[in-house]
């Protein structure tokens, strides 16, 4: 006795059974941090006390641009504009609640304290030699695009 159709019926159904193992739950799912951080951040302020006195400027009067983009997955990429070009480094990314660690790509690190709040973060006491005034600790605040 022939079932017109068996055979495509069981073909299908194999299919199916294929494509329902094929598509199990990821082992390693990634996980997104969802960090405030992770994102594009424009320099938009430097702040320094020289002597007594406290300086405020904005980028353009410093002749510097700064842009860094902090990724999901903890890399993150920093352009710097000046009057020595145009420089970009990469690397990885972690941070406690006052503390933020850039690994470069190659292989040096820096940590730095850091406030953020909403679309503000500022990097605090960032080390500068001026040729003029010296070693400052300067404040570089971004604002996220």
């Amino acid at each position: 006795m022939k079932f017109p159709g068996l055979q495509k019926l069981i073909l299908l159904f194999l299919l199916l059974v294929i494509a329902t193992v094929g598509c199990k739950k990821d082992d390693n799912p990634t996980e997104s941090t969802n960090s405030p951080f992770v994102g594009t951040w424009t320099l938009t302020k430097l702040s320094a006390t020289i002597g007594t006195t406290p300086v405020e400027m904005t980028p353009e009067q410093a002749g510097t641009q700064m842009t860094i983009v902090a990724k999901d997955d903890n890399s993150f990429s920093m352009t710097t504009v000046d009057a020595a070009g145009s420089r970009t480094t990469t690397g990885t990314w972690t941070k406690t609640d006052t503390q933020l660690t850039l690994k470069y790509s190659d292989g040096t690190s820096a940590t730095f304290d850091y406030t953020l709040s909403g679309s503000t973060f500022t990097i605090k006491n960032y080390p500068y030699t001026h040729p003029t005034f010296g070693n400052l600790l300067i404040n570089l605040s971004f604002t996220k695009q």
